[in-house]
Parts: C-alpha cells; sequence; structure tokens
C-alpha cells in the first residue's frame, strides 16, 4: 500500500510503467492511451500483477484493467450509477434483458398499452380474471388436472378441458322454458335435438288428448240427448240377439224396459225371454226415430243375474 503519493501509472505499447507524485500535485489530465492519468493500484499477488483503476476527470469516466506479469490485459468502462440496476429502490430499464437463472418476482404489472407477451408455456399455477389467449393450448399444454370450471361468454375457447367449443347456449325446452347451459356445442346441439325431439310428442300426445276430449264430448253430448229421447219416448228400441248360426232369437222392444240418468242406461229384461245367455252370439239394440229409421245401434252384453 501507498501512503502520501499519488500513484501514476503510464501505459505504453501495452507496458505498463508508473511514477510518484506528492499527495496534493497537480493531477494531469489527457488521455488513457497516451497521457498520463491519476490511478489507484489494487496489487496482486506478485508485484507486477494488480488492477488498476483509471478516472479520466474531464469526461467523468472512471476505466478499470487488468495487470499481469506488467502487462495490460485491456481497458474497462465502469459504468455510472445512473447506468446500473439497484438492489433496491424503483428504476425503468431499457431495452432487452435476459436472464440465465431465475426471476422471483411477487407482482408483473404491463404499464404499456401492448399486449405482454409469453412466448413458452407457463409452467405451474396462473390465476387471472381476464385474459386473452391467442391459443388456449399454449396455455393449458401438459396440465394433468383441470381445477374448477371454465367460463366464456361471447368469445369461443378452442382446445377446452372436454374437448370442445364452450360457449353460453340456450336450450328451449316445452312450454316456452329457456334453460341457460354451458357446455360444448356438440354437447347442446345434441340436447336440443333430444328436447325438440321430445317437445313433439308431446305436441303429438297434446293433439291426440285434445282430439279424445273433443270424441268425448261429442259422444257425452249424443248420449245425453239419447238419454233424453228415451226418457221422454221420442224414440223407439228394438233389442236383437242371434245365435252362433246367426239366426235371430228373439226380437224385443225395450224402450219401457230402459231408464237413463245422464249418461248412464240401465235396463231390467225379464227372465222368462231367456232360458239361458250362453248361446246368444250377438246382441244389440237399434234406436229408431219416429219414422222407423235406425238412428243409432248399441252392442249388447248379456249377464244372467238370477233374482229371488
Amino acid at each position: 500500500m501507498w501512503y502520501g503519493w499519488t500513484v501514476y501509472y503510464h501505459v505504453q505499447n501495452n507496458m505498463v510503467t508508473y511514477q510518484f507524485q506528492p499527495t496534493g500535485s497537480t493531477i494531469p489530465s489527457g488521455t488513457i492511451s497516451s497521457e498520463k492519468l491519476p490511478k489507484e493500484l489494487i496489487p496482486g499477488d506478485v508485484g507486477s500483477d494488480g488492477t488498476i483503476i483509471v478516472g479520466k476527470y474531464a469526461e467523468s469516466k472512471v476505466y478499470t484493467a487488468t495487470v499481469s506479469d506488467g502487462k495490460l490485459i485491456g481497458w474497462k468502462l465502469i459504468a455510472g450509477d445512473a447506468e446500473v440496476v439497484h438492489t433496491t429502490g424503483n428504476e425503468a430499464i431499457a431495452g432487452d434483458k435476459s436472464f440465465t437463472g431465475n426471476v422471483n418476482v411477487s407482482h408483473v404489472d404491463n404499464h404499456f398499452t401492448g399486449t405482454a407477451t409469453f412466448d413458452k408455456p407457463i409452467v405451474g399455477a396462473l390465476a387471472t380474471r381476464a385474459a386473452t389467449f391467442t391459443d388456449f393450448a399454449v396455455v393449458a399444454k401438459n396440465m394433468i388436472t383441470y381445477a374448477g370450471n371454465w367460463y366464456v361468454k361471447g368469445n369461443h375457447i378452442a382446445n377446452d378441458p372436454i374437448g370442445g367449443i364452450m360457449d353460453w347456449y340456450n336450450v328451449l325446452l316445452a312450454n316456452n322454458i329457456l334453460f341457460t347451459a354451458n357446455a360444448s356445442k356438440d354437447y347442446i346441439d345434441s340436447v336440443q335435438q333430444a328436447v325438440n325431439e321430445a317437445n313433439a310428442r308431446i305436441t303429438g300426445l297434446n293433439d291426440n288428448i285434445k282430439a279424445q276430449q273433443l270424441a268425448y264430448t261429442t259422444l257425452k253430448t249424443a248420449v245425453e240427448n239419447l238419454a233424453g229421447q228415451i226418457n221422454s219416448k221420442q224414440v223407439s228400441m228394438l233389442l236383437t240377439a242371434k245365435d252362433s248360426a246367426g239366426k235371430v232369437k228373439q226380437i224385443l222392444g225395450v224402450q219401457d224396459m230402459i231408464s237413463a240418468t245422464g249418461g248412464l242406461f240401465s235396463m231390467l229384461i225379464p227372465g222368462e225371454m231367456y232360458q239361458s245367455a250362453g248361446d246368444v252370439e250377438e246382441a244389440y239394440i237399434s234406436v229408431q226415430d219416429g219414422a222407423g229409421t235406425v238412428i243409432s245401434s248399441i252392442p249388447v252384453t248379456f249377464t244372467v243375474v238370477e233374482r229371488n
């Protein structure tokens, strides 16, 4: 170590020579390559090795060089404080930076109007409230488990977890009930087709029910009218029975034996009319109007009831 002296090194032909001046002497000026500049020597292991630090006062720059075996091993400019990245404090760094090791941060914020681009797949967890993906597969590649549900409205997502196109779809159920679902389009289309087919069957059943209701109403009206005619003796009724050979066994006017209440008819036939009902193949009541025209033919099934 040198005390009370300023050490000057002179660089010439890649050789380093030095001289001493007392501290406080006039500091020479000039360029590093040809003039004597104030320097500081950091000695090495041997007398001819070490590091030279040069202060170029004219430009407020500091250079350093390594001396090995008395020879200068290149000069390097030492960056100023404003030109380096510090470990603390807020700083704006321009230009592309490459890191060969890990970069650990607690927050990444994009203050620019452009899009923050990630060229490689993100490994690990990704939590975001809003994001735009050009290719969802780049984000989700090699992910085994999809946590939660993927919901999209207004935009499709390609390569989603279930392998289709996910979006919000409306399914029209019976009675104009609107059901909104989030699933693949193919699945929704199949559900909609099944619903449409079910609705078509329901419509057919409803039409059939309406037809049966109309037929019932028509029949009910006719029966009620017939009952009124029977009770008022406006029609004549003949009971005809045939055996298995088609031979008419009996023709009997039964209008006096029938009573009607609403749509319910009841008839009492004398026991001597048939000795047995077993040989009756066909029986029916013919309803005739006042002119003798048959207006209705009612099939009859006989059951013999013994009365004491």
